[in-house]
């Protein structure tokens, strides 16, 4: 090819002149070569080089040349550092030892995870001459984050009163994830430490959290039994199915549908006579929905509608995969267990804020992401030792407002005001409302139980819980998603009936430290009122 080239070249220019040329494209291939795979660098590789690079790591540095990397920082939104790393060995420093493992993650020797994983190659992306990596910033909220683990944490204490918990809150028009909080959640030193001790060739990080830490890992690996949130599902195709399905009511004399094998009952067994969907909603009728979907929908209506909305696909975001599970047989007593939320349904609490948000923004779903920006991040040395600041801007942040679209506005609009039916409901029962600058705020909601099942077949007496909302009604800008699991269904425990006082504070407390504006004239005010009071103010205007 060369030779070809340089031929080629004489007899248009000239010996000379085509022996210069040739060294010059050989001088520009050696020197290129030792700039992209000699040296390291990241310069000119592809988001996967960039992750093949970052596989390589080794007791949690990557050498470039003769310098070694300490990874870079993660940030919230507001760029108050949430995890850091002061030394190439040592382990990432948190600003809550729990409340951001099962939201970022971590990266050491061996072990990574979630956003920690997927970021890997960018916290160890260095400038030339410095020696920590690119610093990410992400679209979680510290204060919120935080609140809303450490009222998790209070909440799931096991013995009936929930194994698991998760809160997620997003921006219902972006996309960004402000907070997804879990528990149980670990301590990532903890872990590192007892996984250093171990034999490693026996033994996992991840059987550690679960056998010495007594936690959990990958909640969104980990869906579960989303219950009567799933109506939203059934609705679409009800409505989508025509005026005369959705204006048609059901009747419902005995509280339980008989199907062939089994009996599906409403919840406490309670009877409604002649319902229409609205009503239907709002009370989560089971005998409605499952006779909607066996006379209305049929199966192959409720697959492509399960389709589209993502359930039973593999999902990836910026901060790790997401699972669902959707599959049941060609016949009427599976199909009406699946309307309602049960039978092989299983979704996590991203997923169900998902399918919310689609609800509440005329059928489109802003794709979740976490990541903001990435900036490299500029080392100044002194005699006392080197200072970090921010540099140059490496990737910008990636919304993507169209990810689905599950249903048309006239759709949105009809579940959109039985939702917000709901929460006119969930106040007037709680005493509680939600009031911002003197003004009382609506609330869309959709309640969900989802009765888990024992490893004997049967209902095991514990339930999935779900509260999944968006806020303000008139103008959604949060989608929020309360949920526990394994709570006692005896009635014993005290979560359930507390599931709309935990919404409201956390809706305060997004409201408090002034992250939206819930009306075009309310002032902007801020208050450093406690969460006790802001209740007490809630409930004097119902």
């Amino acid at each position: 090819m060369i030779r070809k080239l340089i031929k080629f070249l004489k007899k248009c220019w000239g010996k000379k002149a085509a022996y210069a040329y040739a060294g010059l494209m050989l001088t520009a291939c050696i020197l290129t070569y030792k700039l992209y795979f000699a040296s390291g660098s990241n310069i000119l590789k592809s988001e996967e080089e960039k992750a093949s690079v970052a596989s390589s790591v080794a007791e949690g540095k990557i050498a470039y040349g003769e310098k070694n990397i300490i990874q870079g920082d993660i940030t919230d939104r507001k760029d108050t550092v949430i995890m850091t790393s002061d030394s190439v060995d040592g382990y990432a420093h948190y600003k809550d030892a729990e409340a951001y493992t099962q939201a970022i993650g971590f990266v050491s020797k061996g072990a990574s995870y979630l956003l920690g994983k997927t970021s890997k190659a960018w916290l160890y992306d260095a400038l030339p001459g410095t020696n920590k990596g690119c610093t990410i910033q992400t679209t979680l909220d510290s204060d919120l984050q935080e609140y809303c683990y450490s009222k998790l944490k209070n909440a799931c204490t096991g013995n009936g009163a929930g194994d698991e918990g998760s809160i997620v809150v997003l921006e219902a028009k972006t996309g960004r994830v402000l907070t997804w909080a879990y528990t149980p959640s670990f301590d990532v030193t903890e872990l590192l430490t007892a996984y250093a001790e171990a034999d490693q060739n026996a033994t996992t990080w991840e059987s550690i959290v679960e056998n010495t830490l007594h936690s959990k890992t990958y909640p969104m690996l980990n869906p579960r039994m989303p219950g009567s949130v799933f109506k939203i599902l059934t609705s679409i195709g009800i409505i989508e199915k025509g005026e005369s399905c959705l204006s048609e009511t059901v009747y419902d004399g005995t509280g339980y549908l008989q199907l062939e094998n089994s009996v599906l009952p409403n919840a406490g067994g309670q009877v409604y006579g002649e319902i229409g969907f609205k009503q239907a909603f709002m009370d989560s009728v089971n005998v409605y929905f499952a006779k909607k979907a066996i006379e209305d929908i049929g199966k192959a209506r409720m697959d492509e509608l399960a389709e589209r909305c993502g359930i039973g696909t593999t999902q990836y975001f910026d901060f790790g995969t997401m699972l669902s599970g959707y599959d049941f047989n060609n016949n009427d007593e599976e199909l009406a267990r699946t309307a309602i939320g049960q039978q092989n349904v299983q979704m996590s609490a991203m997923h169900v804020a998902m399918l919310t948000m689609g609800a509440a923004c005329d059928g489109q779903i802003a794709k979740p992401h976490m990541i903001q920006q990435i900036y490299r991040t500029e080392e100044k040395k002194t005699a006392e030792g080197s200072t970090y600041s921010k540099g140059e801007i490496v990737q910008e942040e990636k919304i993507d407002t169209g990810y689905m679209h599950i249903m048309s506005p006239e759709t949105s609009e009809v579940i959109r005001d039985a939702m917000e039916g709901k929460g006119e409901v969930l106040k007037q029962e709680s005493g509680l409302d939600l009031v911002v600058n003197g003004q009382s705020i609506g609330i869309g909601c959709k309640t969900g139980t989802g009765q888990i099942d024992s490893s004997y077949g049967g209902y095991s007496g514990y339930n999935n819980i779900w509260l999944t909302s968006y806020v303000p009604a008139d103008d959604p800008q949060y989608i929020i998603v309360l949920n526990k699991y394994k709570v006692d269904g005896s009635g014993t425990s005290s979560y359930g009936a507390t599931m709309f006082e935990d919404l409201i504070d956390v809706c305060n407390r997004i409201y408090n430290n002034n992250h939206l504006n819930p009306t075009d004239n309310a002032d902007e005010t801020e208050t450093d009122e406690s969460d006790a009071s802001a209740k007490e103010e809630a409930a004097a205007h119902v």
